[in-house]
């Protein structure tokens, strides 16, 4: 019983203590400068075979200041230039 009693007063007083919160060790910097829809500067433009269009698509966000997550139905690529070909059918 008195074992008992023990060990529900630490198991208390170890609930009470993760509880308690914290300040964070460090002062981080809010982050600014959000990048808007007119700065975007992306395209995917199909690639031309004896002046027709081709499967083939030319993925370009090249400039845009952050990276591009392209996901073209087949597959997903991360980066700023690729040509992707698409199966349709």
């Amino acid at each position: 019983m008195k074992n008992m009693k023990k060990t529900l007063i630490y198991s208390l007083v170890a609930a009470a203590m993760m509880m308690v919160a914290c300040d964070p060790a460090e002062d981080r910097a809010v982050l600014s400068g959000a990048i808007t829809a007119d700065d975007l500067q992306i395209s995917a433009t199909p690639v031309k075979v004896d002046g027709k269009n081709s499967n083939s698509i030319a993925l370009n966000s090249d400039g845009v200041g952050c990276l591009s997550s392209w996901n073209y139905g087949n597959g997903t690529i991360a980066s700023t230039k690729d040509t992707v070909q698409l199966v349709l059918s």
